[in-house]
C-alpha cells in the first residue's frame, strides 16, 4: 500500500503517512487543504473503513524529518469532474495529519435519497448515517460526489449539481473520486480540520435508461459468442474492465444460459469487428440484467480495439439441486450442487450472506444464520461451482449468477458452508400505528415477538408485508421508524424479497449476531390499507385482441402501466406472463417497455425550468396528459390475475409505454416421451397442432408435478434438466413456465414462448412421475 497509519491504537488509526520518491512521510496540513490525498480505496485496501476521524498535531522530536505536502487540482466537464493530489516532499510542516477509523455497522452509509425533487433522480441529497438522515457537502467538489450518487441510484449520468443555501440540518462531508459506486466507497469526515463552505449539496440526473437488450452472437450456440448490446438503435460490443467475469455471470443469468464457463476477449475465437460501447459496465454479479449494472462514461476511444472485447461460454443448463452434507443437522453443513449426475461442492469465492439466504429457502430451513467456508479432505469430489453471485431474492441457487468449474480448480482450497436456522418465522404484526396496516414490524419466533434490521429494507419487502397481511399495497418503508423502537431482540438482520412472494418467511432472510441492529433501526411499514386494487387489464391499440399497449383499471380509471425504472422494478415476463393469463390468451410471445420521446422533451424542458442548463431549441414543449398505473407490481408468473401480485405505489412518471404481446392459441396437450414408461420422459407441448420441447430455464419440481397430474401419473419425482430423454426435434415452443404446483394443466401456468431466452434442444426439460397412468 502507499499509505499506512503510525503510533496509534490500532491497525487503522495513527499518523498518516505516504510512500512517495522512496521515501515514507507524514501528511502535512495545509491552509489550502480541503481533503487528504487518500482514497477509499486506499483504506479499504488496508483492511480499514472509510469513515474517519481527521485530527492535527504538531511535529515533535521524533517525528521524522521528511514531511509530504500535495497541491489538488480539479478539472471538470459537463457531467464529470476528476480531481489529482500532487505530492511533493516539504521540510517545513507546522501540522500533520492524524486519522481513525470510526467504521462499525452504526457508522456507515446505508442508503441515499434525493428530496423535494421532481423525481427520485434529482433534488437535495440526504445520508442515512448514524441512526438519522443528514445532508452533504461533496469535498473537494461537489460534482464527484454528486456523480457517484447518481450511479448509486440507478439514475443514469450525472447532469448539474445543485448548491443548496444552509439551514438548521446537520451535514457530512464525503470525499469521493467519481468512479466510486457506491457512497458507503468514499470517505465519510467526522470531527475533521478542514475548512468547508456551507452549503449542502443537491444534484440532477438523468432519468434511468429504458432496460437495454443483450446477446450472445457468433459461438456454436446461443449460449456461447461474443457479447452484444443493443442501445442507441445498434448492437454494440462491450469490453471489460478486468477479468469480465461478473459480466459474464450475468448475460449468462439474463439469458437463461446457465453459469459462466469461459471468459474471452480478443478476436481470435469469434470475429469482434463492428461497433463498441464506450461506457464500462460495472457488475456485481448478482444483477438480473446487463442494463442493471452501473454505466460509466469512457473516453469516445473506449472499447475501439477489437482485442478488448468480451465474449462468453455459458454452460447452457444450470446446476439441478442443492444439499448441506457433513453438519450436526439438516440444516447446515457444506453447500453441495448437483451436475453432470454427480455431486460436488462450491469454492469459496465471493460467498457471503447473499448466496447463504437463497440456500436455506431452497432447503426449506429458516433464515440464514452463518456463510462460512471450509477446509475439504481429499476425497470431496469435483468442485462444479464458482464465484455465486446471488441478490438474495432468488428461490433457488441456480437462478444466480455462477462461475462452472469443468477443471475442478479451486485457488483458495476451501469449499462454501452454510448454517440455517431449523425454524423460520411463524406469524408477523405492525404495531404502533394510527390502523392495523401501518406501525412497526414485529414477527414471532421461537415463542417470542422481536423486530427488523432496516438495513437494505426496500420497497419489495414492504410489498410482501402488506400482501401477507391483507392491506394493499405498500405505500412508506422509512428508515427513520415513526413508530418508535420494540423493546423485544432485533431478530431478522437482512430480508430479501422479489416482491412476489405470498408470506416473508418465503424470502431471503439473514437472522446472525455478527451484524450489529438496534432498536434504533427497526422498520416501520405503511400499507395503504384493504383498497380496490388493480380490478382489470387490458391491451389496448393492437393488432389483434391479445397484443397492444397494457392497461390497468382501478378506482373506475384506465390508467397506463409502467415499470420503475428507478427501483429497478421492471415489467419483465413473470408480469406479462400473467396478463396474457388473465386476458385468457395463449403464452407470452413478448413485452417490452418503450420510450415515448414526446413526453421524454417534455420532461427534459420541465426538469431545468429555473435552470441555466442549455437546451435545444428542437426540445419544444408539448402539452401531453396521460393517467399513470399508481403502482410497482411484483409477480412470480404463477398468478392467476395482476391482483394477486405484490404491489407498492408510485409516486413519480417516467415517459415510458409497456407493450405486450401474447400468442392467440393456447398449448393443447402435453406428452412424455424416450423415457422408460409413459410417466417419464422429455416433456413436449402441443401447440398449433405441432409437439415441440420445452426449455429447462428455471424448471423445477412444481412444473414437473402440474405435467404428471395433466398425464394422470401421479406425484412428480424429480424434474431433470440438460436434455436427459435425449435432445428433441422441432420447435423449442416454451422458453419458460411459471407453476406454483396445484394447476390441473399445464396450459394455467404462466408461460413464455419469447425469443429472450435463447434455448436448444441441448436444454430440453424432462420429468420423472411416480406412477403409471391410471
Amino acid at each position: 500500500s502507499r499509505i499506512r497509519l503510525v503510533d496509534g491504537d490500532s491497525p487503522c488509526s495513527g499518523r498518516l503517512e505516504i510512500y512517495h520518491d522512496n521515501t515514507w512521510g507524514p501528511v502535512c496540513s495545509q491552509p489550502s487543504s480541503h481533503t487528504l490525498p487518500v482514497t477509499g480505496k486506499d483504506l479499504k485496501q488496508m483492511g480499514c473503513g472509510t469513515v474517519l476521524r481527521i485530527s492535527t498535531e504538531t511535529p515533535s522530536g521524533e517525528i521524522p524529518k521528511a514531511f509530504m505536502g500535495y497541491d489538488s487540482m480539479c478539472e471538470a466537464v459537463p457531467g464529470r469532474a476528476r480531481c489529482q493530489h500532487t505530492l511533493k516532499q516539504v521540510e517545513q510542516c507546522k501540522m500533520y495529519f492524524t486519522v481513525k477509523d470510526l467504521s462499525s455497522s452504526d457508522s456507515a452509509i446505508l442508503d441515499v435519497r434525493l428530496l423535494d425533487g421532481k423525481t427520485p433522480c434529482d433534488g437535495i441529497l440526504e445520508v442515512y448515517f448514524n441512526h438519522m438522515w443528514q445532508r452533504v457537502r461533496g469535498e473537494p467538489v461537489d460534482e464527484t460526489v454528486a456523480e457517484v450518487v447518481c450511479r448509486q441510484l440507478g439514475c443514469g449520468l450525472f447532469r448539474h449539481a445543485l448548491r443548496i443555501p444552509p439551514n438548521e440540518h446537520r451535514f457530512l462531508p464525503i470525499v469521493c473520486t467519481g468512479e466510486e459506486e457506491n457512497l458507503s466507497d468514499c470517505l465519510t469526515y467526522i470531527g475533521n480540520p478542514f475548512n468547508y463552505t456551507s452549503h449542502h449539496l443537491g444534484m440532477v440526473c438523468s432519468v434511468p435508461d429504458v432496460p437495454f437488450k443483450t446477446r450472445l452472437v457468433g459461438g456454436e450456440n446461443s449460449c456461447a459468442g461474443k457479447v452484444e448490446v443493443f442501445v442507441r438503435d445498434s448492437w454494440k460490443m462491450i469490453c471489460p474492465e478486468g477479468q469480465g467475469t461478473q459480466i459474464a455471470a450475468v448475460v449468462c443469468r439474463e439469458l437463461g444460459c446457465g453459469s459462466v464457463v469461459d471468459v474471452v476477449t480478443g478476436s481470435h475465437i469469434w470475429n469482434t469487428l463492428g461497433s463498441g460501447w464506450n461506457r464500462a459496465l460495472l457488475c456485481q454479479g448478482s444483477e438480473r440484467q446487463l442494463s442493471h449494472c452501473n454505466k460509466l462514461w469512457r473516453r469516445y476511444s473506449y472499447c475501439e480495439n477489437p482485442e478488448d472485447r468480451l465474449g462468453v461460454i455459458c454452460s447452457g443448463s444450470a446446476v439441478s439441486q442443492l444439499r448441506l452434507v457433513g453438519g450436526s443437522h439438516s440444516c447446515e453443513g457444506t453447500v453441495e450442487v448437483y451436475h453432470n449426475n454427480t455431486w460436488g461442492t462450491v469454492c469459496d469465492h465471493d460467498w457471503d450472506i447473499h448466496e447463504a439466504a437463497v440456500v436455506c429457502k431452497q432447503i426449506g430451513c429458516g433464515p440464514a444464520w452463518e456463510a462460512g467456508s471450509g477446509a475439504v479432505s481429499g476425497d470431496s469430489g469435483p468442485v462444479w461451482l464458482d464465484h455465486v453471485f446471488c441478490s438474495g431474492t432468488e428461490a433457488d441457487l441456480s437462478l444466480c449468477g455462477s462461475q462452472l468449474l469443468l477443471q475442478n480448480q479451486c485457488r483458495t482450497g476451501r469449499r462454501a458452508t452454510v448454517k440455517c436456522s431449523s425454524s423460520g418465522l411463524s406469524s408477523m404484526r405492525l404495531v404502533h400505528g394510527s390502523h392495523p396496516c401501518e406501525g412497526r414490524l414485529e414477527v414471532y419466533h421461537d415463542n417470542i415477538w422481536s423486530t427488523v434490521c432496516n438495513h437494505y429494507w426496500d420497497f419489495q419487502d414492504a410489498a410482501v408485508v402488506c400482501k401477507q397481511l391483507g392491506c394493499g399495497s405498500a405505500m412508506e418503508t422509512a428508515l427513520s421508524n415513526p413508530f418508535g423502537s420494540g423493546s423485544g431482540p432485533v431478530w431478522l438482520k437482512r430480508v430479501f424479497c422479489s416482491g412476489s412472494e405470498s408470506y416473508l418467511s418465503q424470502c431471503g432472510s439473514w437472522t446472525s449476531q455478527q451484524f450489529l441492529c438496534s432498536t434504533l433501526d427497526d422498520v416501520g411499514v405503511t400499507c395503504s390499507g384493504v383498497d380496490t386494487g388493480i380490478s382489470s387489464v387490458r391491451l389496448a391499440d393492437g393488432s389483434r385482441r391479445c397484443a397492444g399497449r397494457l392497461e390497468l383499471y382501478s378506482n373506475d380509471t384506465w390508467g397506463r402501466a409502467q415499470s420503475d425504472l428507478y427501483g429497478r422494478a421492471e415489467w419483465n415476463l413473470p408480469e406479462a406472463a400473467v396478463v396474457c393469463k388473465q386476458l385468457k390468451c395463449g403464452p407470452l410471445l413478448k413485452v417490452n417497455p418503450e420510450q415515448d420521446m414526446k413526453e421524454k422533451r417534455t420532461y427534459d424542458e420541465k426538469l431545468f425550468e429555473g435552470t441555466n442548463i442549455f437546451l435545444p431549441e428542437d426540445l419544444l414543449l408539448e402539452n401531453i396528459h396521460v393517467e399513470y398505473s399508481p403502482w410497482d407490481i411484483y409477480c412470480s408468473g404463477t398468478e392467476s390475475s395482476i391482483s394477486q401480485c405484490g404491489t407498492s405505489r408510485m409516486s413519480h412518471q417516467p415517459y415510458q409505454h409497456i407493450h405486450v404481446e401474447c400468442s392467440e392459441s393456447g398449448i393443447s396437450g402435453v406428452r412424455l416421451v424416450d423415457g422408460a414408461s409413459s410417466c417419464s420422459g422429455r416433456v413436449e407441448v402441443n401447440y398449433g397442432n405441432t409437439w415441440g420441447t420445452v426449455c429447462d430455464y428455471g424448471w423445477s419440481k412444481a412444473d414437473a408435478a402440474v405435467v404428471c397430474r395433466e398425464l394422470g401419473c401421479g406425484s412428480a419425482v424429480e424434474a431433470l434438466h440438460g436434455a436427459h430423454f435425449k435432445a428433441g426435434y422441432g420447435p423449442v415452443w416454451l422458453k419458460a413456465v411459471y407453476c406454483s404446483g396445484n394447476e390441473a394443466q399445464i396450459s394455467q401456468c404462466g408461460l413464455v414462448m419469447s425469443e429472450h431466452y435463447p434455448c436448444n434442444h441441448s436444454r430440453d426439460a424432462g420429468v420423472i412421475c411416480s406412477g403409471d397412468k391410471q
